[in-house]
């Protein structure tokens, strides 16, 4: 109780000093957040302005997917029944091989014993034909019809023995192409059946297989060259085109895509493989040296898109009081030194768009359109006034848009 009444008679004694204090703290924290306040205004003022420069503009659509070989066909046996016999496996996995090099070979037992035997019936039949021509040299209608047709059943049986000959050649598996051996996987010994793959054979071209939405697929037309990025490679970026993309999209979940194909020169990455990963981002469209500007800086009104051309030389702070100044003194139409261009728009990258009108390359617009400047302010500081503030009239101004595609 005795310290309260201490420190009751301390604050009555000291009254007015802590009244002065409270004053003195108060009012430095009401200035600070006024000249806060009024930085902010000042940094609010600036008009933001961009030049209009030729430039080269690019629209492109992406799709990411995976690098396969050109080409690729898959090794059966070509001869019926199960259980044919590797006898000799000729190549390995990975290696190069040339168009009828022999991969492997079947046992070919079977097929020599039906090759013999077709043989046997063709002698069998020859002998049979002299025969016939010994005992029938009168030249009767009879005679000659025996010798007709001892001459069918020899064409006949030579003809089953060229089939069976041909056959023979079923029993060596051959690489279709020049090419590269992959997926081998029979040893000598194995017993393979007819539909069973005994190794693949891949063209050492590549190509890039991408996946694109049905948005992007009708702007991509065969031919598009394509920027190709790896996952599996940093830093290496190579060029190609369009070869294929699919006329029927193919749908999962709801969602339609299409394959398209993207030849390229494999030589250039020595590392790349079937399989990788692959980024593509093909050209759709594309202007060369053009007048562009940001497309910020293009407004659109109901009679077309325009620009808001200002005095190159003047700062965003003297542009910014041209504004204010024509608004506060209630004239209209654009302060002094600027000018209105209606233009008309071309390709847009979403960044750049171009422009084509009564405008020169290096002319200085507006990034944004006058109302917008002014209703990012509510009041400026008039000089010499004491901290009068002089409100600013909010006029309407082009509406921002951007490039029509």
């Amino acid at each position: 109780m005795q310290l309260i009444k201490k420190s009751w008679g301390f604050l009555c004694g000291h009254k007015i000093k802590i009244i002065v204090l409270v004053a003195i703290i108060g009012g430095g924290f009401y200035y600070y957040q006024k000249n806060n306040k009024e930085n902010d205004a000042e940094s609010k003022t600036k008009v933001r302005t961009v030049k209009v420069e030729k430039q080269d503009i690019e629209l492109s659509v992406s799709g990411s997917g995976q690098v396969k070989a050109d080409s690729q066909v898959d090794l059966r046996p070509q001869i019926a029944g199960d259980g044919l016999d590797v006898v000799k496996v000729e190549v390995k996995n990975d290696q190069e091989v040339k168009k009828d090099d022999i991969i492997a070979v079947l046992d070919t037992e079977d097929a020599l014993e039906l090759i013999r035997d077709r043989k046997l019936e063709l002698e069998s039949s020859k002998i049979k034909q002299k025969q016939v021509n010994d005992e029938s040299y009168r030249k009767t209608e009879e005679d000659k019809w025996k010798r007709q047709i001892q001459e069918i059943e020899i064409k006949q049986k030579l003809n089953k023995l060229v089939d069976v000959s041909s056959q023979l050649d079923d029993y060596y598996i051959r690489a279709p192409f020049d090419g590269i051996v992959t997926g081998l996987d029979a040893e000598v010994g194995d017993s393979v059946a007819r539909d069973e793959v005994l190794a693949s054979v891949i063209t050492k071209e590549l190509v890039a297989n991408i996946s694109l939405n049905e948005i992007d697929a009708v702007k991509v037309k065969k031919g598009a060259v394509t920027k190709l990025t790896f996952s599996a490679l940093d830093g290496i970026e190579i060029e190609g085109v369009v070869s294929k993309i699919d006329t029927i999209g193919e749908v999962s979940q709801g969602v339609v895509s299409y394959s398209a194909e993207i030849s390229f020169d494999a030589s250039e990455v020595s590392d790349l493989k079937p399989g990788m990963s692959v980024e593509a981002e093909i050209l759709i469209a594309s202007q060369k040296d053009v007048l562009a500007v940001s497309v910020s800086a293009v407004q659109s009104s109901p009679k077309g898109d325009f620009v808001i051309v200002v005095p190159e030389n003047l700062s965003s702070e003297e542009l910014m009081q041209k504004i204010v100044g024509q608004r506060a003194s209630k004239q209209r139409g654009l302060p002094e030194g600027f000018r209105r261009v209606v233009v008309k728009t071309g390709i847009s990258d979403d960044v750049i768009i171009e422009i084509e009108g009564e405008i020169e390359n290096g002319e200085v617009v507006l990034a944004q359109s006058i109302s917008s400047v002014e209703g990012s302010v509510t009041s400026v500081k008039k000089s010499g006034d004491n901290g009068n503030k002089s409100i600013i009239p909010t006029m309407g101004g082009g509406r921002m848009g951007g490039g029509r595609k």
